[in-house]
Formats: C-alpha cells, structure tokens, sequence
C-alpha cells in the first residue's frame, strides 16, 4: 500500500474547515478527480455514500463509509471498491487559525499497469492530494 501526507493551515474557525470535508457533496468541489457521489446515507459515524472518480485514464467507482467521527477534530473515510483507502483528517485550532492534517493509505488498483507507471500514478496521487488540501482551504476562506 501507498502512504501520503500533508497538512494545510486554513484562515477559517475550525467548523467551517470541518464542514467543508464533513459533507460528501462537497468532495466533488476539492477532490480532483472525484467526478460524483451519490446515495448517502445517514449521518457522522456509520454514513455511507457511493462515488465515481477518475484516477489517470481509469474511472473508478466504490463506496465510502464514516468509521470515526469527532466533529470538529477528527474524520476517518474508508472506501472500498475501486482503489481501497482509508483516509484519516485531523483538524485543530492554532493561533486564530486551522491546522488540518490528512493521511491517506491507499492500494493501487491497477496491478497490471507496470513498475514505472505505478510509480507515475503514486507521484500524481500525491499532487492531487495537496490539490484537495487546497482547495479545502480556498472553500473554507471563501465561506
């Protein structure tokens, strides 16, 4: 499995920045790649939602599910199907402003791609995850 990390400091209180990853709708806004999500059901722990996304050439769909939910500090999203991830969002407050921390493990689904484009697809992940932690800070100014 793949590990990214990173962490972004947001000019927004600490629900607002929380809301903005909180609500599966808005995925499509800040995740690149992310082309729809449907069906969701229930709220905080335990909401499921199914999604399409787009990684390199290839769409990917599966279903994601809330498997920790301590609003507003900590979000866990675990999605299978597709390219199975668990992605763990951290948020605390710090001199006015928001610190959000984001890990994500992921298995890269295409196992006959080869070495040298695996490797292509890990560095691309990787730019797009800071991507989504941009545009997490730019909706959560903007709100």
């Amino acid at each position: 499995s793949e590990r990214l990390e990173g962490r972004t400091e947001v000019r927004a209180d600490i629900e607002t920045v929380f809301g903005v990853v909180d609500d599966p709708e808005k995925s499509v806004e800040w995740l690149p790649g992310m082309l729809s999500v449907s069906d969701i059901k229930g709220e905080g722990r335990g909401r499921t939602y199914n999604w399409r996304y787009k990684m390199a050439a290839f769409k990917l769909s599966g279903k994601s599910e809330i498997t920790a939910h301590d609003p507003p500090k900590r979000v866990i999203v675990q999605s299978s199907g597709g390219a199975d991830s668990t992605w763990t969002w951290e948020f605390e407050e710090k001199n006015g402003k928001t610190v959000v921390s984001l890990v994500v493990v992921y298995v890269v689904p295409i196992p006959l791609l080869g070495r040298i484009a695996e490797r292509l697809l890990v560095r691309q992940n990787a730019k797009e995850m800071n991507q989504a932690l941009e545009n997490v800070k730019r909706m959560s100014e903007a709100a």
